[in-house]
């Protein structure tokens, strides 16, 4: 019965964290891809809105690089290259508030 139980646990263990990598990547693409699609055609089009979609898309990628460090599953360690996008998108947020004001 215990040699079962570990197995079933291993199944679900393994089917989860490729569940959870596949959404976090879907997500990834859609939303912080999307948005930032958004922001640079309305940007390439010279539109007023471009600068708010631009502070959007950058709230939008910090927000995700937070949800990701606190939604992933299991041991996590802290990538540079997070810590990099992270700042990334605080920065268009802050520049764009700096310019809109």
């Amino acid at each position: 019965m215990s040699d079962m139980r570990e197995a079933l646990n291993a199944c679900w263990v393994s089917w989860h964290a490729c569940y959870t990598k596949r959404t976090v990547a879907e997500l990834l693409t859609i939303v912080v891809g999307g948005s930032s699609l958004v922001a640079a055609v309305t940007v390439f089009k010279g539109r007023e809105v471009g600068v708010l979609a631009s502070m959007a898309a950058g709230l939008i990628m910090a927000g995700f690089i937070v949800m990701e460090a606190v939604w992933s599953v299991g041991p996590r360690t802290w990538l540079g290259i997070e810590g990099v996008y992270l700042g990334l998108g605080l920065a268009v947020f802050g520049l764009l508030c700096k310019i809109k004001s």
